[in-house]
């Protein structure tokens, strides 16, 4: 696939390091691109949520080094702030029970010091929830799905 001439946000390069290494003697090698996406696809237990938490920094060399991997190569843009550079959309939602979506996706947007109704509103609608029929339902009222585009909209939030 061609790329854009956009700019570089990480590129990195794990290797295996040990033989308890999940992709074997292989190198994985991520380079994201602004605007870009990468889908890691493979098996049950071949690192690739080791790879990604790493790269959002909510994992360290350490837990790598525990699965014998080791990233030789780290290299975000400097001209993106760290908070920004990465959000991470987990498995299980990241949605607090006790609140509404719309309260959820406020409380990510209060952290960020960048809440209003109206963006509320657009964050849902652009991740294909209706403010008006599924703002105020609890997370236990929406199905599977809702509740992924719903947590969706909590990372696009913290990226305003």
């Amino acid at each position: 696939m061609a790329q854009c001439k956009s700019s570089s946000l990480v590129s990195t390069t794990f290797v295996p390091d040990g033989p308890k290494c999940p992709f074997g003697n292989y190198s994985v090698e991520i380079t994201i691109y602004e605007g870009g996406c990468v889908w890691l696809k493979g098996n049950s237990g071949l690192g690739k949520t080791t790879l990604s938490t790493f790269l959002a920094g909510l994992s360290t060399a350490k837990d790598l080094a525990k699965l014998d991997i080791k990233c030789v190569k780290k290299t975000w843009n400097e001209e993106i702030c760290s908070r920004e550079r990465c959000g991470v959309l987990f498995q299980q939602t990241t949605l607090i029970d006790d609140l509404t979506v719309a309260g959820n996706i406020c409380l990510a947007l209060k952290a960020c010091k960048s809440w209003s109704p109206g963006k509320i509103k657009e964050l849902m609608e652009n991740v294909g929830l209706n403010y008006a029929r599924d703002g105020n339902k609890s997370p236990r009222e929406l199905s599977g799905g809702m509740a992924r585009r719903a947590s969706l909209a909590l990372q696009l939030g913290k990226a305003v």
